[in-house]
């Protein structure tokens, strides 16, 4: 049940048995694109970066983070509040090309938005995040 996929628009129409369901989580419509490359093995790798997800987003007690990695790398995810104070490093070392999910909780963290800023090589990406407590 897809708006007008012969016009290129795949966001989901309301009542569509697939809305609020996938692991994406939430009535986001259409799932985010990530361009792909093959690699040398046929596997499917992005060749973007940045983080897809976060569920559940607002949250309580803890949330999961999903990102991808165009090849392998340094990886450094940042959390940050509304003033640009750090509040924490969640992820700070090298990780593989591909999708990765992390656990953040919110144990430090006291209600407010925090980004999630993250660094992959010369590339930044950034995603919003709002703790309720």
């Amino acid at each position: 049940m897809l708006a007008d996929p012969e016009n290129g628009d795949f966001h989901l129409m309301p009542g569509s048995p697939a809305v609020g369901s996938g692991r994406y989580g939430g009535d986001r419509g259409a799932l985010p694109y990530v361009p792909t490359s093959v690699d040398e093995d046929g596997g499917i790798l992005p060749i973007a970066m940045g983080i897809l997800s976060s569920y559940p987003n607002p949250f309580n007690s803890g949330t999961k983070l999903v990102y991808i990695l165009p090849g392998d790398g340094y990886t450094r995810l940042e959390i940050f509040n509304l003033l640009g104070q750090r509040e924490g490093v969640v992820v700070d070392g090298w990780r593989s090309a591909g999708e990765h999910t992390i656990r953040l909780t919110a144990d430090n963290l006291s209600s407010g938005v925090y980004f999630v800023l993250m660094k992959f090589g010369d590339m930044k990406s950034s995603y919003r995040l709002t703790v309720l407590k």
